[in-house]
């Protein structure tokens, strides 16, 4: 069961940055590119730099970072045994594109991912519409068979955006498409405000 070890804090300008040790990493933070990296700092013999060390050099001299990035980082979470930091970020684009370099610098994989949003337009739609369907409503519509017939259906998951905090994924089921889950990029948030407003 994942623990926590110690909490501290980090000053960063103007701003305060919560920084917890972990251990016994929950396995969300297990992924394919996870691993891919944690060989290859093993195998390389990437030496791990000292947590401390880490968080000065992202935040005072790392230039592949942009202060943005930088301002935007709410969170740091790392585990020592696992070699991962989670950065809980609200923009993460250029972190990740250098994700690379980062991990050969560091002797670190860096998982970077969103944090938790309040209450959205979005969130209460869904309430709307989970009101307005009860149970019932579904019991009618079948995935698995086609004017009483059983059927075999294509079941796919396919991405369509693969970045931090831009998360776009389908799920189709024969001809039904999902959108799982979804991120929206900073060059877009006028057209959403438009929107709004019109």
């Amino acid at each position: 069961m994942e623990k926590t070890l110690s909490v501290e804090k980090y000053n960063f300008e103007d701003k305060s940055i919560v920084i917890k040790q972990k251990e016994n990493m929950r396995g969300l933070y297990k992924t394919k590119e996870y691993f891919k990296y944690f060989k290859t700092i093993n195998s390389k013999k990437i030496p791990q730099m000292e947590i401390k060390d880490v968080i000065d050099d992202i935040f005072l001299k790392n230039k592949l970072i942009p202060l943005k990035e930088k301002k935007a980082i709410k969170k740091i979470i790392y585990y020592q045994e696992e070699k991962v930091i989670v950065v809980k970020s609200l923009i993460g684009d250029k972190m990740y594109e250098s994700l690379n370099k980062i991990v050969h610098k560091y002797g670190w994989y860096f998982y970077i991912t969103g944090v938790p949003v309040g209450e959205s337009e979005i969130s209460i739609a869904v309430d709307k519409i989970e009101k307005r369907f009860d149970s019932d409503y579904f019991k009618s519509i079948s995935l698995g068979e086609i004017n009483g017939q059983s059927e075999k259906i294509n079941v796919t998951l396919y991405a369509l955006a693969l970045k931090p905090n831009h998360n776009s994924l389908i799920l189709r089921l024969g001809d039904l498409n999902i959108l799982l889950d979804c991120g929206i990029t900073e060059k877009y948030f006028e057209h959403i405000k438009y929107y709004l407003e019109n």
